[in-house]
């Protein structure tokens, strides 16, 4: 059995496929890790697919419609047996050491499901997973940290764990399945940590960028699906509430902008697109006693 198999899930992104799949052959090479990398490509209209393809030792899974990440994720990860699956972003370059230094502590934690690498920005700012005070204070120091969730951006996956809980949610188009995630792995009595000591430079949403109304939308959904399958019907309630009055201000701000004369921004532009399409989400967005899911 493989120690690792490294999934990417790619969309309209070959100009920073090429890097991320370079600097994650190099990695396995430089750690001597025996394990493989799979492209998962959502049906993209550029050139990723031959760019995946003309990567040396990449397996290339080729999508005729875009599944989303959480789908993409478990397809790719189910194609060989490896002890571990990292979860790996199209945007993301690993630094030279870090697979070993993940796979090496999961090794030495065997109640451990999920260790996250340290996300650094190109300058060298560090994208802080989600944590208290306390554990922020903690990080200074350069310790691992238990946390209750973490993104999927450079995230290794213990496959025992994954097999037992039924893999990621493909409910989740992309966005809110790291939290489901998360969740399902506690209730499970595993552990999730991040380990600084591990670090990855993380060029954030550039594949999300490409269809920035959709990515609205998805985290919208994603949300509601969360609630609604976590915390049930009064909690779905308040939700839908609260994004309801989130869409009406963000809409009136635009309007008062447009009239004011004020160029939008691209985020404004897309949310404008969308905002309609967010209405009728929440509205009609309904409680399934029976799953907690829409109907």
């Amino acid at each position: 059995m493989q120690d690792l198999a490294i999934v990417v899930v790619n969309y309209n992104r070959a100009d920073f496929l090429g890097r991320c799949l370079e600097a994650a052959r190099s990695e396995l090479e430089f750690s001597a890790i025996e394990g493989s990398i799979v492209v998962v490509d959502n049906a993209s209209a550029d050139d990723s697919v031959f760019v995946a393809k003309k990567t040396a030792g990449v397996v290339v899974l080729e999508n005729r419609e875009n599944l989303g990440f959480a789908a993409g994720c478990n397809q790719g990860g189910k194609v060989s047996r490896s002890r571990y699956v990292l979860l790996l972003n199209n945007d993301v370059i690993i630094n030279e050491g870090a697979l070993g230094k993940l796979v090496s502590f999961a090794d030495r934690h065997p109640r451990l499901a999920a260790v996250g690498a340290r996300l650094l920005t190109p300058s060298g700012q560090e994208q802080l997973p989600p944590m208290g005070l306390l554990a922020k204070t903690v990080n200074r120091f350069g310790k691992p940290q238990y946390l209750k969730w973490l993104p999927g951006a450079c995230l290794l996956l213990r496959r025992e764990a994954l097999d037992r809980i039924g893999w990621l949610d493909a409910g989740f188009f992309f966005y809110n399945e790291d939290l489901d995630l998360g969740l399902r792995l506690r209730r499970d009595g595993w552990k999730i940590a991040y380990l600084p000591a591990a670090s990855v430079v993380h060029h954030e949403g550039k594949s999300s960028d490409l269809v920035r109304p959709l990515a609205i939308l998805e985290g919208y959904r994603g949300g509601l699906r969360l609630t609604a399958k976590h915390y049930g019907k009064t909690a779905l309630f308040f939700a839908r509430l609260g994004m309801k009055a989130e869409i009406f201000f963000r809409t009136r701000g635009i309007e008062r902008k447009k009239e004011a004369g004020k160029t939008l921004g691209p985020k404004e532009v897309a949310w404008q697109e969308i905002a309609p399409r967010l209405k009728e989400l929440v509205e009609s967005y309904a409680f399934n006693s029976d799953s907690g899911l829409n109907i």
